[in-house]
């Protein structure tokens, strides 16, 4: 069902990327499903979805604000804005997004916007 979606992620074929965003404030580090070589298009959507489907600690949950439900996801961090729109490259974000020196995989920015 899914198979159109494996393939290589990009044609250099990484081994592991790094996702970040402006809209949440984890890091989700992504490399080869069991079976692959590199990341494809769907180690990406799938990682992303399981992520966001993860319960907050109570300790992100108190930085997200007042609102509370009962059971909050990673995902209802990010409000209205959950359409994913893709991935982009985006140094200047990185750089923001990351502190601190040392190796650091591909790293592309997540971009969502409100349904």
């Amino acid at each position: 069902m899914y198979e159109s979606l494996r393939v290589p992620l990009m044609p250099e074929g990484p081994k592991q990327i790094r996702l970040i965003s402006p809209d949440f404030p984890w890091a989700f580090d992504i490399g080869p499903s069991a079976g692959e070589e590199v990341v494809t298009c769907f180690d990406v959507l799938a990682i992303l979805h399981y992520a966001l489907q993860c319960r907050l600690t109570e300790t992100e949950w108190g930085t997200a604000g007042n609102d509370k439900c009962q059971y909050p996801l990673h995902v209802d961090w990010l409000g209205s804005s959950i359409a994913f729109m893709g991935l982009v490259k985006d140094e200047a974000s990185v750089r923001f997004i990351l502190t601190g020196g040392g190796e650091r995989p591909e790293t592309w920015v997540v971009k969502f916007q409100k349904l």
